[in-house]
């Protein structure tokens, strides 16, 4: 299976390296590095994310890297990382 990301999801990588690299350039490419890592994995195994609660497509999954979550969704050749959001961010799915 194919991943593909949104550009609002590459920005949203971009602003976590941006943000934790002002404290560790070393720790903000491991988190950049780990969050792509796991991103790639969902290509073998997409469904191995909990659906998003609140979302109204049972598609729409998502996994734990630190204290990100990369919500995606899964198409039938494809999935797409749709945002990342920050654990303690109040965030509405229904607008995905």
């Amino acid at each position: 299976m194919e991943v593909i990301w949104n550009l609002s999801a590459i920005h949203d990588l971009q602003k976590i390296h941006s943000y934790i690299k002002d404290y560790s350039e070393h720790y903000a490419a491991k988190v950049v590095d780990d969050i792509l890592d796991a991103s790639q994995s969902l290509a073998n195994f997409p469904r191995q994310g909990r659906i998003v609660p609140g979302s109204p497509r049972p598609e729409t999954r998502e996994i734990a890297v630190y204290s990100y979550r990369i919500i995606y969704r899964v198409h039938e050749k494809t999935l797409r990382i749709l945002v990342l959001v920050h654990s303690r961010r109040d965030f509405d799915p229904k607008g995905l």
